[in-house]
């Protein structure tokens, strides 16, 4: 955009602007952030505030519209939330010393911060209980190099790993802002991102692994990137990448990111994207946190407890040590309630220490945010107190031990802050009177300042006998004497106006001043600004003692985040009734009385029944596959759901909803429970449960857990049952894993003859009256019926239509099996039937072999008619 012919002003707005065209320009003045041109529509209509115009370009009115900068955040918000990045562009001088460089010089003023969604640090535009994480990826083949890191924690995490590792990332850290090679094509997986995800490209030597070596080297000040351990190029190109980006949005503001820890595949439980949603482990079908497994357990008092919380869930271990480990801590606090509930009480005063020591790293701290440094560190204190001559488990003790070194720092901080810190220090006193002499006495004369005007005050109503004489202030003369106008004339006489030096004369009053009183102002307003410049410097020195100590500080807040997060098992485990669990490297899963987490809380807490508890036990040696049949809202659901629960709750450390409990370390869960379609992308429901079904068959291992509910429901009966048979044959006899498979195909019991490790299973329930009632009780056998009708009925349909239903399957259910050849199929394992299983093998093996990232829903569909006409000719 041209700058001729324009103002100096808007020449500067212009050339800056131009060098981040992507973003809009808060650009500062005086009281108010201003937007211009396009930038000013586009905020005009976001925040829905008034568009104005100031002067010309090209012949054309500018459009313009602003927003007071004290509540800025509020409008950042707002914008950042909509997708939009902000450059912030302040005055980096006062207008006075602009006009020392000429009449006309306009205000120094450059962008000091890049906002985008992912770089946020204001305590305002954050979630307090969740990371708002920044992540970069780079693709080599099969290969993906992914790094992210929520700079208002100092996280940082980096990874190789596949795609379908990558989008399953994706889910679990649910990030805010990509970044990515500019120069990619767009791919498969970039049209996997959620819309919601703002994806931000970089040039590509933002990513390459030998000047991003160097870079982070240069970043954390070390000689060699390998004292932090192993990095694949992948890995120092994303992290390379992050780091580029924060330098380019902080204005090269130095960043304390904590050493980058490198997550390996193996080091946790595993879950895709599917099953996460399935299990609602932090949000509901409905992207709510209440009545999510997290909403039903979160017992933590801290926001770095409750983020960590949600990442154990979302991440939980494979490490059989660091369970047990973490196991002990649990089992320390549930046997010491006294300790745990004094800990709490110190817990519930900690504020959110790692965003404060961030924001004040930066420069944009503020006195509340010392104050928490100083109230974390108090916390850490009574801790310790808490914790002394208690005989603490390896893990616990080591956490305590982060608490260490930090006393000095304590001390300054209790003997220089006030008790009750203000967000700003502006007409606030922050520093203590005591801590310093001279600021005491710099204070007292300031406080005092009214008592020794109104002295004076009194001393020159008796000099000039005049009672109605005042002394006052304003910005223009500042201290003055004031009288009523009639009282001119007796103030001019020689024997008090050698004293009072008149000043100004208004329609009502007559304004003097005097030698003494001029002194005593000076005295005063020197005192003020004094006081502020030195409480400024304490300031300074307090915030620069901090960050001295920031990478202890962030260890300790991590200290105090696990122990939160232990008390918050603890608490939760005592409250509900929870075992612990044994953890062992077997591939079994036996489950006493196991219960649903989220159910049971959401049963006791409207007064309902009690949940009703049921056993699971899967054993390689016996049996590793549990074939559940019974009705609809009998529980087979639920069933399936709470066992894969009380496996991530027992990976995470966490005692469980059972009376006993075994789990043999599971490194995957799939969970296909539910049906829904995803039109945007072309699919039918049916389509859905079989991308997801071919999944699983591909990914699982033998120490997966897999929980599927209705396979084959999508499509016609004997189609939907042939898919479900030859998929339990294929867990059954090449997976070999760990799995819960609900059906409404009695059909599919047979195979238990066939089929050592199936164990039929069945949800109980009683007939009385021609009425069901679920008994939600899941025993060993089958159920002989469905109970549609049934529980059609408890839906409500129309009694008429309940009816007819009845009489038709009673018809249905007199026609002689034995004349129907494609029941036979199924009444039978004789060698004359093998061909048909070989065909449904077939079509199995099709479904395997397909890559569902490439195929369009066109494709899909063709193939969905294909499968179906096969299955037709075998039948």
């Amino acid at each position: 955009m041209s700058t001729s012919s324009v103002t100096p002003m808007m020449s500067q707005f212009l050339k800056i602007k131009s060098q981040y065209p992507n973003a809009l320009l808060f650009y500062r003045m005086g009281d108010f952030y201003e937007l211009f041109f396009d930038d000013a529509e586009i905020a005009s209509e976001a925040l829905n505030i008034t568009l104005t115009k100031r002067g010309t370009h090209n012949g054309r009115d500018i459009p313009m519209c602003g927003v007071p900068c004290h509540s800025s955040e509020n409008y950042l918000l707002n914008l950042i939330r909509k997708g939009h990045k902000v450059a912030v562009c302040e005055q980096l001088e006062k207008p006075e010393e602009a006009k020392k460089r000429g009449y006309k010089a306009v205000v120094k003023r450059d962008v000091v911060r890049l906002i985008t969604p992912g770089t946020l640090t204001e305590e305002s535009l954050l979630n307090d209980n969740q990371n708002n994480f920044l992540l970069s990826y780079i693709q080599k083949g099969d290969n993906y190099g992914v790094a992210w890191t929520d700079i208002s924690t100092g996280e940082f995490n980096c990874s190789c790993i596949t795609e379908n590792a990558f989008l399953s990332l994706l889910h679990r850290i649910v990030p805010s802002e990509i970044l990515i090679d500019e120069t990619f094509q767009e791919t498969v997986t970039q049209q996997k991102l959620s819309k919601d995800i703002i994806v931000s490209p970089l040039p590509p030597q933002n990513f390459d692994p030998i000047l991003g070596k160097k870079r982070l080297e240069i970043f954390y000040n070390i000689k060699s990137l390998n004292i932090f351990g192993n990095f694949t190029d992948l890995e120092i190109g994303a992290m390379a990448a992050l780091v580029s980006y924060i330098e380019i949005t902080q204005c090269r503001q130095t960043i304390p990111l904590m050493p980058p820890t490198r997550e390996t595949n193996s080091s946790y439980l595993k879950i895709d994207p599917a099953s996460r949603q399935s299990l609602e482990l932090t949000k509901t079908l409905n992207a709510q946190v209440a009545g999510s497994l997290l909403g039903s357990i979160d017992q933590t008092l801290t926001s770095g407890g409750a983020r960590l919380l949600q990442d154990r869930l979302n991440c939980p271990s494979t490490n059989i040590h660091e369970i047990k480990h973490r196991q002990e801590i649990v089992k320390f606090f549930i046997s010491n309630q006294s300790v745990m509930t004094k800990i709490r009480d110190v817990l519930k005063q900690t504020p959110d220490m790692q965003r404060a020591l961030l924001r004040l790293s930066l420069g944009r701290g503020n006195p509340k945010d010392l104050g928490t440094i100083r109230n974390c560190l108090r916390s850490t204190s009574k801790i310790q107190t808490v914790l002394f001559d208690k005989k603490t488990p390896k893990l616990l003790a080591n956490l305590i031990k982060q608490f260490s070194g930090l006393e000095s720092l304590l001390n300054l901080l209790n003997s220089a802050l006030i008790e009750i810190l203000p967000a700003s220090n502006k007409g606030n006193h922050i520093i203590c009177s005591d801590y310093s002499k001279e600021l005491m006495e710099l204070r007292k004369l300031k406080h005092h300042s009214q008592i020794l005007i109104a002295n004076l005050q009194v001393k020159y109503i008796d000099i000039t006998n005049v009672n109605s004489l005042k002394i006052k202030f304003n910005n223009v003369l500042g201290y003055f004497i004031e009288t009523p106008v009639s009282h001119l004339k007796k103030m001019s006489f020689e024997s008090l106006s050698q004293t009072f030096v008149h000043r100004q004369t208004t329609t009502n009053c007559a304004r003097f001043s005097t030698f003494e009183l001029s002194n005593l102002a000076s005295s005063i307003l020197t005192a003020q600004e004094d006081a502020d410049n030195l409480e400024q410097s304490f300031l300074t020195q307090l915030t620069n003692a901090i960050i001295e100590k920031s990478l202890v500080l962030n260890s300790t807040a991590s200290a105090l985040s696990e122990i939160d997060f232990f008390c918050s098992l603890s608490f939760q485990s005592i409250l509900a009734n929870w075992v612990k669990p044994t953890i062992d490297e077997s591939q079994s899963l036996k489950i006493i009385s196991g219960r649903h987490p989220v159910v049971e809380l959401t049963l006791r807490n409207s007064g309902a029944d009690n949940f009703v508890s049921n056993n699971c036990d899967l054993d390689p040696n016996r049996h590793s596959i549990l074939l559940v049949t019974g009705p609809n809202m009998a529980g087979k659901s639920t069933f399936l759901r709470q066992n894969a629960l009380i496996v991530i709750l027992a990976q995470i450390g966490s005692y469980v909803p059972a009376q006993q409990a075994q789990v043999g370390i599971v490194d995957q869960i799939f969970s296909r429970v539910g049906a829904s379609d995803d039109l945007s992308k072309g699919n039918s429901t049916f389509m859905v449960e079989m991308i997801e079904t071919a999944s699983i068959l591909k990914n699982a291992t033998s120490s997966s857990l897999i929980i599927m509910d209705e396979i084959g429901r999508g499509t016609s009966t004997y189609d939907g049952l042939s898919i479900a048979w030859a998929t339990l044959e294929h867990i059954h006899n090449e997976i070999k894993c760990r799995t819960l498979f609900a059906t409404h195909y009695h059909e599919l019991t047979q195979l238990q003859m066939n089929l050592p490790k199936i164990q039929n299973a069945k949800v109980a329930i009683r007939e009385w009256k021609d009425e069901v009632i679920f008994l939600h009780q899941v025993k060993f056998g089958t159920a002989d019926k469905s109970y549609g009708i049934q529980v059609a009925k408890l839906a409500g349909l129309p009694s008429n239509v309940t009816n007819r239903a009845k009489i038709i399957l009673e018809n249905l259910e007199s026609i002689d099996k034995k004349n129907d050849p494609r029941v036979q199929s199924f009444d039978t394992n004789k060698n004359k039937e093998k061909p048909k299983t070989e065909d449904a093998h077939e079509i199995l093996n099709m479904f395997l072999s397909l890559d569902t990232d490439e195929i369009t829903p066109r494709q899909a569909l063709d193939i969905i008619s294909e499968t179906i006409n096969r299955i037709k000719a075998i039948q």
